[in-house]
């Protein structure tokens, strides 16, 4: 284990052993868990290279009782004091609260069939890094069962500690194994069968076939039953000592709870027995608030460590099986191991030394008592163990080692001249001397090996050896290199580059400097790559000697690559990432380490940004709302809290709130999850607040604002004025790639047709334009394009026909001006910030009308490239209207056509669209009412998609949506003070819906009136 000494050299850091307790006591993880596991004992503390040693990848490897226990002291301890053989016994021993379950040593399974560890309930998934696990699925549980012909409820018990099954029924008890889905049965008579992926049980007994369906409890049973303890263990047991352990079963619920049968697993040593069967005769009713008794005892022939199940079935409302573990162990007594038993030196030449370390290991369940430990053979001074009194101190024997400690023994290979001779391997031997349970001394030999060798010239490893990326993003170099990866934009993300000496004799490192900015990805723009300061200096590494080297990345920029690289002259003979027989490398050429990452987010965005509970009857509450919270970035989002912020009206409630903290987005992880908030009027009055979600977002927490009202007015009238003119706010959204030119010509040549359509339905219109492009340094992520970015043509600022098709086209015809076409090409997430702040609000301000239709028309040739999924942008657009307020918002898709994509024009003319399958599915979803909303990019002339466009958004409106919940029986709809009955009353928007070809004349006043709903 290599320690860092202080920063002798500026911003680099030497690595040279220094003594291993300086920096941390040995207690149960510094010297099981960061030694064992991070590396092998018997490597190098001087920077060898060779590679790491065996460790432990999953929690079944560190309970093995034989291999690799010093990865888990805990359940090394678990396992020695005879207490457990697996993860589920480690967790259940050391319990949830324990340091075990909270550290993570050892692994969270219990009885719901989570066996390898991992906190998901998986058999045989290995699809979480664990290794698969083959056993029995956790089943338990109520069950109406078909037997013949003939139905019965019964109860599946399973022994998860066993793999064996017991199927209740009746008078009747059937019991068998379990392996993965397969079930075999082995009395009173053979059945075999599975349990299927509708979680069904069938089994074929013979002619006869028995079908078991998974069912809740009846919930029409009052009685609750709570069993304490809920596991029981004996500990050490001897025979003629017969041990006893109480458990109280108590009823919590409001009627009698009826206790049915009582009984052991059928693996169960013999030697458990209920205590007091006396006051268990079944079937047994304890009425609401009783409690009673049940003893059971543990009464061996011989000493055994060993497990089972007793299990109780009720008629419980909540848990109808309960099943109480129990265990017992062997005592503990003291042992001492040493791990490696063989230390490998490896090569030294005379006069150099190799410095390694064994651990004495106290894996008994008992404390040791370590004697002496000495050089046996040293080979005439060629090993020898470190100073008691600096290095060794506190394994200075005599000493007592608790059980799970373990102590390092720091040994030396230093083979001499006149004494040893080149080219001969040596070994020798140290011993540890201990105490056993006798009382009677115990020796334990490590044996060890080195090799004399000549004196290697400076050979020079550098880590890690991600490659460097050529000039313009064009490819990998093998060889030295740091990848970043994801990075969070704005914030410094750290790495180090590692450069050891893994020769004899002094390597030099000199003239570090970062490589020609021109040679950077993106060329000619400031890095992103930082060293620290003072690190790019000379060096001198003496053999075994390292260098750290700190490099921070700063991207500015969202969904760029980044790549750089810096560089240095050395005088090494060898590059140790080079396979053995390369040729010496050239001492003129300078070594490049590259760097390269991409600008990421952790983008924590809540859908509807606020809630507007509108007016609610005293005593009565609003209809809950839902938030939606996403992870709209590449990185992995962490939600640790979400509440009702301080000085809120105690009238907003959340509901439906699932266990935090929730992890959004990275690997295995869901995107998003919703919860409800809801208002309820105890009052008159307006009433505030805000829901708070605390996260790692960089931007801290997000605020949701809530607003509501009370009153006792319980009849409600609306008034509505239908446009003079049709309101409408159109946003291009187009692909500004070099393959698009002639789509973008097409666009153009529809231009005049669709602002004169405009004019003739006498539409009130605000028209932009952004492209698709995020990630270019500036005129697009989002930004609307041109000068007036919002081009109107009535009101402030208003443009003639002429002008607002001339100003189109020049917007069209000029997209490709810094666009980066072979960056990423996100339509989505250009439409997202250009309508949500800062944008809305700042350089895109005035594009959006509270009264008018939102049209967004996305044109690509490629398919969407953003990073959050489809759901939301789907909840995002509907959001920026109304989540209910549907025919407010029509989103339309040019693009190519699913699923294959599609083609025009042959040859050298020709060209060709990917399917723009994202495009469509938010087209889809966010036009119910509407199938016109797909165009194929392929089309060989716009006019007929332009032309179908101008009918669907510059039509009247025909929807209403009401200021409070409607009592549908009372609603009266008045048009210009006559009475009509051509609506729908749409309950799910809370509207009145006229039909799209009779919708109220221009100008017309619409009044509804009708009682409030009043909901609890």
């Amino acid at each position: 284990m290599e320690n860092r000494s202080s920063n002798l050299t500026g911003g680099a850091v030497f690595m040279n052993r220094t003594s291993f307790f300086a920096m941390m006591g040995l207690s149960i993880l510094a010297a099981f868990v960061l030694v064992a596991c991070g590396a092998n004992p018997a490597e190098s503390t001087d920077g060898d290279s060779n590679g790491p040693g065996t460790d432990c990848s999953t929690n079944a490897d560190c309970v093995s009782p034989t291999t690799n226990m010093t990865c888990n002291a805990a359940a090394a301890k678990c396992i020695d004091q005879g207490l457990c053989e697996n993860d589920e016994q480690c967790a259940a021993w050391y319990g949830e609260g324990a340091a075990c379950a909270a550290s993570g040593l050892c692994g969270g399974g219990s009885p719901d069939g989570d066996r390898d560890g991992d906190g998901d309930v998986v058999d045989g998934d290995s699809g979480d890094g664990d290794t698969p696990v083959e056993g029995c699925e956790d089943f338990t549980g109520l069950y109406s069962g078909d037997f013949c012909g003939a139905a019965e409820d019964a109860y599946i018990v399973i022994d998860w500690i066993n793999c064996t099954i017991q199927i209740v029924h009746g008078d009747e008890q059937m019991a068998g194994t379990v392996l993965g889905d397969e079930v075999t049965i082995a009395s009173p008579s053979a059945c075999e069968g599975e349990r299927g992926q509708d979680r069904k049980v069938r089994l074929t007994c013979g002619d006869c076939q028995i079908t078991l369906t998974p069912k809740s409890p009846n919930a029409d049973q009052l009685g609750k039953i709570q069993v304490q303890p809920a596991e029981l263990r004996f500990g050490a047991v001897y025979p003629g000592e017969p041990r006893q352990q109480e458990v109280v079963v108590s009823n919590l619920g409001e009627g009698d709870l009826t206790i049915t049968s009582l009984f052991f697993t059928s693996e169960t040593h013999e030697w458990f027995h209920f205590a007091n069967p006396a006051d268990w005769q079944l079937p047994k009713v304890l009425a609401s608030g009783d409690d009673e008794m049940l003893v059971i005892e543990f009464d061996p022939d011989e000493e055994i460590a060993t497990e089972g199940l007793a299990v109780i079935l009720s008629d419980a409302q909540n848990t109808p099986i309960v099943r109480i573990k129990m265990s017992t162990s062997l005592k503990a007594v003291p042992r001492i191991e040493v791990d490696p038993i063989a230390v490998p030196f490896g090569s030294a030449p005379l006069g150099f030394e190799n410095e390694k370390f064994f651990l004495v290991k106290s894996t008994g369940g008992a404390t040791a008592q370590v004697v002496n430990i000495a050089m046996e053979d040293d080979q005439n001074g060629a090993f020898m163990l470190e100073s008691f009194d600096t290095v060794n101190f506190e394994a200075k024997p005599p000493f007592d080692l608790e059980s799970s400690f373990a102590k390092p023994v720091y040994l030396k290979f230093a083979p001499k001249q006149g004494v040893h001779e080149e080219g001969k391997t040596y070994t020798g031997r140290a011993k540890v001397v201990w105490i056993n349970k006798d009382s009677a001394e115990e020796t334990i030999f490590v044996d060890l090996i080195g090799k004399v060798v000549a004196l290697s010239p400076p050979c020079l490893d550098v880590q890690p050896l991600g490659g460097w990326i050529n000039f313009g993003g064009m490819g990998e170099v093998p060889g030295p290199g740091v990848k970043f990866g994801y990075s969070q934009i704005g914030v410094p993300t750290e790495r180090e580059v590692t450069i050891h000496n893994c020769g004899d004799q002094p390597l030099t490192i000199s003239n570090l400097t970062w490589q020609n900015i021109i040679f950077d990805n993106p060329p000619f723009t400031a890095r992103a790559f930082f060293e620290r300061p003072g690190a790019f200096q000379n060096y001198t590494l003496q053999r075994g000697e390292t260098i750290y080297i700190t490099i921070s990345f700063l991207p500015p920029n969202e969904g760029l690559l980044y790549s750089s690289g810096f560089l240095f002259n050395t005088n090494a003979t060898r590059f140790a990432w080079q396979p053995p027989n390369s040729p010496p490398p050239d001492p003129t050429m300078p070594v490049t380490v590259g760097v390269s990452g991409v600008g990421a987010r952790r983008g924590i965005e809540v859908l509807p940004s606020k809630l507007d509970f509108g007016v609610v009857t005293i005593d009565c509450c609003s209809r809950p709302e839902e938030l939606n919270i996403y992870n709209i970035g590449d990185l992995e989002l962490v939600i640790t809290e979400v509440k009702i912020g301080a000085g809120s009206d105690e009238r907003f409630e959340v509901l439906g709130l699932p266990p935090l903290p929730i992890k959004l987005g990275g690997e295995g992880n869901p995107q998003s999850f919703s919860f409800e908030v809801k208002f309820c009027a105890e009052k008159e009055g307006p009433a505030e607040g805000r829901v708070e979600i605390t996260s790692n977002d960089a931007n801290g927490q997000f605020i949701v604002p809530l607003k509501g009202g009370g009153t006792t007015v319980t009849h409600q009238r609306d008034e509505f004025r239908q446009a003079t003119h049709p309101m409408v706010d159109i946003l291009w959204v187009i692909d500004c790639s070099g393959s698009m030119s002639e789509e973008q010509e097409k666009v153009a040549d529809q231009t005049n047709y669709f602002v004169n359509e405009a004019v003739t339905w006498n539409a009130d219109m605000h028209l932009a334009l952004t492209s698709c492009d995020i990630t270019s340094a500036a005129g697009h992520k989002g930004l609307m394009r041109g000068n007036p970015p919002v081009l109107a043509n009535r009101g402030t600022g208003s443009l003639s026909t002429s002008q607002i098709i001339s100003e189109f086209n020049s917007k069209v015809s000029g997209l490709g001006n810094g666009c980066d076409g072979g960056a990423q090409e996100a339509g989505l997430e250009a439409g997202h910030l250009a309508l949500s702040e800062p944008l809305a609000s700042n350089e895109n301000k005035g594009f959006m009308r509270d009264d008018a239709k939102l049209a967004i028309i996305m044109v690509s040739d490629e398919e969407d490239q953003s990073v959050a999924d489809v759901p939301f942008f789907i909840d995002f657009f509907r959001s920026l209207k109304g989540m209910r307020n549907v025919n407010m918002l029509e989103i339309y898709a040019i693009v190519g056509d699913a699923p294959s994509g599609c083609s025009v024009g042959s040859g050298d003319q020709g060209s060709s669209a990917a399917a723009g399958k994202r495009y469509i599915s938010v087209a889809d979803a966010c036009n119910p009412h509407d199938d016109k909303h797909f165009y194929s990019i392929c089309s060989e002339d716009y006019h007929p998609v332009f032309e179908s466009l101008s009918e669907n958004l510059f039509a009247l409106r025909n929807q209403f949506f009401l200021s409070r919940l409607a009592d549908p029986e009372t609603i009266v709809v008045t048009v210009d003070g006559r009475t009509v009955d051509n609506w729908e009353y749409d309950e799910e928007t809370n509207s009145i819906v006229f039909p799209e070809d009779e919708p109220p004349d221009p100008g017309a006043t619409v009044v509804v009136e009708y009682d409030t709903l009043c909901l609890q």
